[in-house]
């Protein structure tokens, strides 16, 4: 595993471990002799953003050999289609972390537990103390009690985010009601923090990104079979156009693909003899899922069409084997939105892929 997954490693467990010798809020004193046992909640079974960036610290844990680690499905609806395009290892990890054998664990261990939950998600999805919709439990009931044993004690920490200047209304109490609130930057922290979030709740925990998958490639050293098994779109597409803009998101307002598509055109207005194409890759989000329909809709609101925008492809089901193909292809990733556009693109740098982001 590379150098920046090391050294996410180390500062994660550090960050972690230093709650050793700190005082919770409710007085309890901690020592060397409780054993750590953190259970990480996200939506690990639906793609997207939070589930890829679950997966990342994921193997971390594994990486950093980090004993009576757990992961929990939370937050979303599982997709199949998602679930089927995993890599054997990424499947092989879901399994072996799954949370059904973390009871086994604490009961077995004959140390106090010092039992750490990561609730990875929109917050509305936290048991803060109440969900916004019915999702697995995040806090479990622990976090009701916080000493709900004498050999164990509960911390409870929320991962999180949001790509605007402020946070949406609701959103404060529910992050207040946890021990600790992780966000990916200092922008990040600001917004909160600026919100009302107290200040020392709030901790930077940046990306993480994998970085013997994502590492360059050639897309046509791909057979069409292989395309076309993978969901990439084949070489004869793509093999005319010297430039290749690539967009990565959910279909959803605030990740930008209307201004997108306004600025790909004021850049290379109709008639240019640029030869550029834009790759859009993206999955239903609380929409329809014919997706080719909705951009089309989107399209005609913005009084566009597809005449008069240069050309672009709609790749809704793309293998996570096939993304690090995808972004070698790409000549720039293109991304409108705020903090988060521009964190984990990054990330890829090692990839040799620009990345213009708001």
């Amino acid at each position: 595993m590379g150098g920046y997954f090391r050294i996410l490693c180390i500062f994660v467990l550090l960050l972690v471990i230093g709650y050793i010798n700190s005082d919770l809020s409710d007085g309890v004193r901690l020592n060397s002799s409780y054993e750590m046992d953190v259970t990480w909640y996200a939506p690990f079974y639906s793609g997207g953003g939070y589930c890829s960036e679950a997966m990342a610290f994921m193997f971390a844990a594994e990486r950093a050999r980090f004993k009576n680690f757990s992961i929990s499905h939370h937050g979303d609806s599982v997709r199949q289609m998602y679930l089927n395009g995993l890599t054997s290892v990424e499947k092989n990890g879901l399994q072996y972390y799954d949370v059904i054998n973390k009871h086994k664990r604490i009961a077995a261990t004959k140390s106090p537990v010092l039992s750490i939950e990561v609730c990875h998600s929109e917050p509305g999805a936290w048991y803060a103390p109440t969900p916004r919709y019915h999702t697995v439990r995040c806090p479990s009931e622990r976090r009701q009690t916080k000493l709900f044993s004498s050999d164990v004690v509960a911390y409870n920490i929320g991962r999180t985010m949001f790509e605007t200047d402020r946070i949406p209304n609701g959103w404060v109490d529910r992050l207040q009601y946890m021990d600790e609130i992780w966000v990916p930057t200092e922008f990040s922290r600001e917004v909160f923090v600026h919100a009302g979030v107290p200040s020392e709740k709030v901790q930077v925990v940046g990306e993480a990104v994998d970085t013997d998958f994502y590492k360059p490639v050639n897309y046509f050293d791909l057979t069409a079979v292989q395309q076309e098994e993978l969901g990439l779109p084949p070489s004869h597409l793509i093999s005319p156009y010297r430039t290749v803009f690539l967009f990565v998101g959910k279909f959803e307002t605030r990740k930008g693909l209307r201004d997108l598509f306004h600025a790909y055109q004021r850049a290379f207005p109709q008639g240019t003899t640029e030869e550029v194409l834009l790759l859009i890759l993206t999955t239903a989000y609380h929409s329809a899922e014919d997706l080719q329909s909705e951009l089309n809709a989107l399209l005609v609101r913005e009084g566009l069409s597809v005449s008069t925008v240069p050309r672009f492809l709609l790749l809704t089901d793309v293998k996570q084997a096939g993304m690090p193909y995808l972004y070698s292809l790409a000549s720039a990733l293109v991304l409108l939105i705020l903090h988060y556009s521009c964190d984990i693109p990054v990330s890829y740098t090692h990839l040799t892929l620009p990345t213009i982001c708001s």
